[in-house]
């Protein structure tokens, strides 16, 4: 299950009219963990909203104008979105490994976007449904129960499971090595497995890991000092792999929300 951890883009939570629900979609023999949420976009764009890395997949409705969907893949670095202004969305996101598999791989998602109906063969009419109902509660309900079996599935790899799970636990900061020596397999073999069902390497997603945990310390907090203390090994590491991900320094950062 993550152990309750669950990535944050935080231009999203900025939007005055943001709501989210954390929810668990029953599949056949395990629960997949969503953050569903809705926010209504600006009338101008004073700037771009941007996404930054978190290793998940968003499904994002508009639901203002023509209603679209789209599944977005996580991003590798700080970049705009093509979001349109005065529209209100709705999402869904979650750890890539409970994609249903198709012809579509994951690694194809990564710091990409396809049109929800061409991975999944859902169509307009079920996307406007959504779209059209009044409420969050109501979007959220309709949603999982008109996609949610046909997007979702339980991961039919345990090692994947726990190699996951022992990630998030440690914040990202436990070493490929290690956690192959944990689960008696190869690095090798672990960076194809993460290849197939997450999308990116293992060392990359535990980068990424450890950077949102450090961010949510960081907007929880809003500390100003011991900011490296989420397993980096001095404060110019946590700055420069921020920066990697984030494109600003931390305090930049908090001030650019």
């Amino acid at each position: 299950m993550m152990n309750g951890y669950m990535p944050l883009q935080p231009e999203f939570n900025c939007f005055a009219t943001y709501m989210e629900q954390r929810e668990q979609f029953a599949t056949d023999n395990s629960r997949v963990p969503l953050l569903c949420y809705e926010f209504l976009t600006d009338e101008t764009f004073s700037k771009p909203i941007t996404a930054i890395p978190d290793g998940c997949i968003d499904i994002l409705i508009s639901c203002t104008q023509k209603p679209e969907a789209y599944l977005y893949g996580s991003v590798l670095q700080r970049i705009p979105l093509d979001l349109l202004p005065n529209t209100k969305y709705f999402g869904v996101r979650f750890f890539p490994h409970h994609l249903k598999r198709t012809n579509l791989s994951i690694q194809e998602l990564t710091s990409n976007r396809v049109p929800l109906h061409d991975f999944s063969k859902i169509d307009f009419y079920c996307i406007e449904k959504i779209a059209d109902q009044g409420t969050f509660a109501d979007k959220r309900e309709l949603f999982l129960r008109e996609i949610g079996e046909r997007i979702f599935s339980p991961t039919p790899s345990h090692l994947i499971r726990y190699a996951l799970e022992r990630i998030a636990e440690t914040k990202g900061n436990i070493s490929i090595k290690d956690l192959g020596l944990e689960v008696n397999y190869s690095s090798r073999y672990l960076r194809l497995l993460f290849e197939e069902y997450v999308g990116l390497p293992p060392k990359l997603f535990s980068q990424i890991t450890r950077f949102q945990y450090a961010l949510q310390d960081l907007l929880h907090h809003r500390r100003k000092e011991n900011l490296w203390d989420n397993g980096y090994y001095d404060q110019a590491h946590f700055i420069r792999e921020f920066k990697k991900f984030g494109s600003l320094s931390p305090k930049l950062f908090l001030e650019s929300l």
